[in-house]
């Protein structure tokens, strides 16, 4: 499903984050180097170990501009899954750090 062999960075904004069993869901809209804006769903662990990772419900909130790495999907769609440590706002801090 997804290929960690090969990941890749996108920057974006978040549209929606979903803190939800099994595995939370960060919608990010990623424009294009032709202008175009196309959103991307990424997967990321279970609610309690993203908060061991440091990560909270209130960490992502929709219009937060992040960068971020990600396992894409295998398929070339926009999607793929992400872990905390490797998503940062767009000035360089990591998302686990206080705001």
């Amino acid at each position: 499903m997804f290929d960690a062999a090969h990941p890749i960075e996108i920057a974006g904004t978040v549209k929606e984050f979903r803190f939800v069993s099994p595995h939370t869901i960060l919608t990010v809209t990623v424009k294009g180097p032709d202008g175009t804006t196309r959103d991307w769903i990424l997967e990321g662990g279970a609610p309690g170990n993203m908060v061991r990772e440091g990560m909270t419900s209130k960490t992502l909130q929709p219009g937060d501009e992040i960068k971020l790495t990600i396992n894409p999907l295998h398929s070339g769609a926009d999607g793929g899954s992400y872990q905390p440590a490797l998503v940062k706002f767009q000035d360089g801090r990591p998302v686990t750090a206080p705001r």
